[in-house]
């Protein structure tokens, strides 16, 4: 197996040999993909928290791996039990049982029936889940609703009938996104007039900061839209719904007018510069 550069330089500060299933999981994993509200960390970020514990006189055996909102998670690499925080997770558990636990977790969350009848859009078979009492607002791994599965789908037949269900429009994924700013990404007037007529925030920003304007002003359009990036008619609807044009709608709170014009077509940027003067 071929070992990436900063796993080699983490094992060769280690007291002790990585025990096997988390090296291969080290070597193999994505850099910071998550299952769920558990993020790992990436092999250099590994290193780092190693080197950073190590030097304020921590265990020199217990190898930081991942957080969640209660705190870290580490590995004793001699007895192989996962801990968090200063004790070891419940019972104890090795890595080996606790990741195969933790995969076994995401694989059901994203598993579930109506999250993959939105992404299909079989209609049909969301009806029948929602008369037998499917939950419209659980998450999948990533935190996003059946709702949000379906725009990000383009299945926005599914999603209106979601709509139906009367879903909880405050819930956001890990990243913060809601259900109305995927209708916004997705150039979907009528939907994001009936989530703003149920209640939706205009005012909602991600974790990192991008808020319904930025969505509405970068979503690409399909080929039978015309193509190019952006919605006139979501923009104006957002303004309408009381979404000042000069609200936070970047990272670092920065207004719309900050973003790059290369991101949104020309004439809809232009459109913007207008509404400010």
């Amino acid at each position: 197996m071929f070992l990436p550069k900063a796993l080699l330089e983490l094992e060769s500060l280690l007291p002790a040999p990585l025990p096997p299933v988390l090296r291969r999981f080290l070597a193999r994993r994505p850099q910071g993909n998550a299952f769920g509200d558990l993020y790992f960390y990436g092999r250099s970020w590994v290193l780092e928290r190693y080197r950073e514990e190590v030097a304020a006189g921590g265990d020199p055996l217990r190898l930081p791996i991942a957080r969640d909102a209660q705190g870290e998670f580490w590995v004793n690499l001699a007895s192989e039990e996962v801990g968090q925080g200063a004790t070891p997770v419940a019972g104890a558990p090795l890595f080996s049982t606790w990741i195969a636990g933790q995969r076994a977790a995401k694989k059901v969350a994203n598993g579930q029936p109506l999250h993959r009848a939105a992404r299909a859009g079989d209609l049909q078979k969301l009806q029948r889940l929602l008369r037998r009492g499917a939950p419209i607002d659980s998450p999948d791994a990533e935190g996003r609703t059946a709702l949000m599965a379906a725009l990000q789908a383009w299945q926005y037949e599914a999603a209106s009938l979601l709509l139906d269900a009367d879903p909880d429009l405050s819930l956001t994924d890990r990243a913060g996104h809601t259900a109305l700013m995927w209708a916004a990404y997705r150039n979907q007037p009528a939907l994001l007039q009936r989530m703003i007529a149920r209640g939706a925030d205009v005012h909602a920003r991600t974790r990192s900061g991008e808020g319904l304007l930025y969505f509405a002003l970068t979503g690409p359009r399909s080929v039978t839209e015309g193509g190019g990036k952006g919605s006139r008619e979501v923009v104006a609807l957002l303004l309408a719904a009381g979404l000042p044009v000069h609200a936070p709608q970047l990272p670092g709170g920065k207004p719309i007018l900050a973003l790059d014009p290369g991101e949104t077509d020309d004439a809809l940027w232009r459109w913007m510069e207008d509404r400010v003067r």
